[in-house]
């Protein structure tokens, strides 16, 4: 286990097998890039699933002639609360239609009317915009997007494959290990342009979802974030969770870029686009427009194929060793491994309540720092050989840990009501002078800002 088994090089590496994934490869492939898809899920679970209940959302002027991408876009931000991007949201709601017809021409038949498109009418909207796929389809769009990419001859695909680090150099990402999960064997990928396309932060809530880590070291990396607070999840009222859709992520730009130079996001591991809440139907349209988007631009603005230096992988593969020796390690009053992850998303979970104050959210704070101090201090497998899954455990908590106190943390600095971050000390929205907040990790420490939004969409 963790020998270096192959170096692969490719214009492009997607990382994620979504349907902002498999959007990203597929268009970057046809954009002249070669492309290494890298599918994190054990098997291909990500890609199942029906379209019961799916509704993506575009303006049809030509069965609602007032209807256009500008009142869409109009809705999305007032749903949102006004704090959503109105660069990203214009992108989106001008894109919809156009993917629309390419997700048919991947096979995707939309429920009709005759000629017309059936639309139903969706919370938030102003008319009717929300398409669904053909129900008599038999084929979901996550499946049948995955049939996308292996017709691209140009996609290669590592299926079970965990990304352990992203390689820097310079402050530019220059490439990533992973981790195969069914050898134990490290490959190292040397790419022009990466795209992270690996969901949103909902690990944080449900370790089950493997979804956020990823997130968390690039954010160690220097990647900015954007909103992080809104990945917060509430309690309903009969105690259930909730997990909401997170606006929060990787800040980007319209070219699906963030502020370090190579790093491209797309899916629910982009945040800023929608603002404090998502207009329903627009999830779908997002992934697929803005996964799109990324992968065009990935292999446009390509860099040519850098050059990894060896001894940032040797510190990577020397970092992978120790924290298996670490994990193999007998200690007195040891703490399983296997039994973290479930008490880690307990304590996010019971930091959420319905109204919030300061000094709550400060208790969570000081609760979750405390966490950090000792979860890597006494922790073991309890047995002699630690397994493949164990290191991705450990890492995956890495990461999440890294989130976690940067969406706490912001959710303190928010100190106003809005969506789901509701404070019972300040309960008025500060309508007139709206702000999102952002998130770097610069010497060690999270640095939040309050940046201000644009108010001057003309509509």
């Amino acid at each position: 286990m963790l020998r270096v088994r192959e170096y692969l090089i490719s214009d492009v590496v997607v990382i994620g097998a979504g349907i902002a994934g498999c959007r990203a490869a597929v268009e970057a492939c046809e954009y002249g890039a070669s492309v290494i898809l890298v599918n994190q899920a054990s098997g291909r679970a990500n890609v199942q699933g029906t379209n019961n209940g799916l509704y993506y959302s575009a303006s049809i002027s030509s069965q609602y002639p007032d209807d256009n991408w500008k009142q869409h876009a109009k809705d999305t931000f007032e749903y949102g609360e006004g704090t959503g991007d109105i660069s990203l949201i214009s992108l989106l709601c001008k894109e919809a239609l156009r993917n629309a017809w390419e997700l048919e021409r991947y096979g995707i038949a939309w429920a009709r009317n005759g000629v017309d498109f059936e639309l139903s009418m969706l919370e938030g909207h102003s008319y009717p915009r929300g398409l669904r796929p053909d129900p008599d389809l038999e084929i979901s769009i996550p499946q049948q997007l995955d049939k996308q990419v292996n017709k691209h001859v140009g996609i290669k695909r590592l299926d079970n494959c965990f990304v352990t680090t992203i390689l820097m150099e310079e402050k530019e990402a220059v490439g990533i290990i992973g981790l195969d999960q069914d050898s134990g064997d490290l490959l190292v990928l040397t790419s022009g342009s990466i795209v992270l396309a690996c969901g949103g932060m909902s690990g944080l809530f449900s370790f089950e979802s493997s979804r956020g880590s990823i997130i968390g070291e690039a954010y160690k990396l220097g990647a900015e974030l954007i909103s992080p607070e809104t990945g917060y999840v509430y309690i309903c009222e009969d105690g259930a969770l909730n997990t909401i859709e997170s606006p929060g992520g990787l800040r980007i730009n319209q070219n699906c870029q963030t502020n370090i130079k190579g790093l491209y996001a797309a899916g629910e591991a982009a945040g800023g686009i929608h603002g404090a809440n998502v207009l329903p139907g627009n999830s779908l349209p997002e992934a697929v427009v803005f996964g799109g988007t990324a992968g065009k631009q990935s292999a446009l603005e390509r860099r040519p194929i850098p050059r990894i230096k060896e001894e940032g992988v040797k510190e990577e593969v020397i970092r992978l060793r120790k924290i298996t020796k670490r994990l193999e390690k007998k200690i007195d009053g040891q703490e399983l491994l296997s039994g973290i992850p479930a008490r880690f998303n307990s304590l996010m979970v019971n930091s959420c309540n319905p109204e919030n104050s300061y000094d709550l959210l400060k208790q969570n704070v000081n609760q979750l720092n405390a966490f950090k101090e000792e979860w890597n201090q006494n922790i073991s497998i309890g047995q002699e050989k630690a397994t493949v899954q164990d290191l991705v455990t450990y890492i995956q908590l890495e990461g999440l840990l890294s989130l976690a106190s940067v969406v706490l943390n912001a959710a303190v600095l928010r100190q106003e009501s809005r969506s789901h971050n509701q404070r019972i000390d300040s309960p008025e929205k500060e309508l007139d002078c709206r702000k999102n907040i952002t998130a770097s990790y610069e010497g060690g420490q999270d640095t939040l800002s309050l940046l201000q939004v644009e108010n001057d969409f003309a509509f």
